[in-house]
């Protein structure tokens, strides 16, 4: 998804939330070739902000920073359905 949209607008940004060594998260994410910025929440901070209550949980946060929904669990990115929804929330921004 990163890489479709990544040219109109459409950011990923990972979110590491444990107690990993920032050794082993930049180990998971050369192994799994993710091409996405990713950050460390080590305090949980953001987790708390957020109310994250399973992992993963993606939010869609729009150009002002507010929160437009969210899921918890895997999902298929890549399906019809979600690059409708990606499309509709960055035709929302222009």
């Amino acid at each position: 998804m990163h890489e479709k949209y990544k040219n109109d607008g459409f950011l990923v940004l990972g979110i590491s939330m444990d107690r990993a060594t920032m050794e082993k998260i930049r180990s998971y994410i050369l192994r799994h070739n993710i091409t996405f910025p990713n950050v460390h929440d080590s305090t949980f901070q953001v987790a708390e902000r957020y109310r994250v209550n399973g992992v993963p949980m993606t939010f869609f946060i729009d150009a002002k920073g507010k929160a437009r929904g969210f899921a918890v669990g895997l999902r298929p990115w890549m399906s019809p359905h979600s690059r409708k929804l990606v499309r509709h929330f960055l035709s929302e921004a222009h």
